[in-house]
């Protein structure tokens, strides 16, 4: 069991990512973060698309961006 670190907003290196961001993904198209999970030195994003619905994702290894 992991405890979570949840806010709204993470700022770390590499990591610059707020909740209510508009994001751009290759495959999912554009969407909105709804919330940023945070555990020991990771950061997942749940992020709302317009076409697939929600997904979670780790920007470390997923190529979103900031649009």
């Amino acid at each position: 069991v992991f405890s979570a670190n949840v806010g709204g907003e993470m700022h770390s290196k590499g990591f610059d990512f707020e909740e209510g961001d508009m994001v751009k993904h290759q495959k999912y198209g554009t969407g909105i973060i709804k919330k940023i999970i945070g555990y020991g030195n990771k950061k997942l994003c749940s992020i709302q698309f317009d076409s697939v619905g929600r997904r979670l994702l780790d920007p470390e290894l997923a190529v979103i961006e900031k649009i």
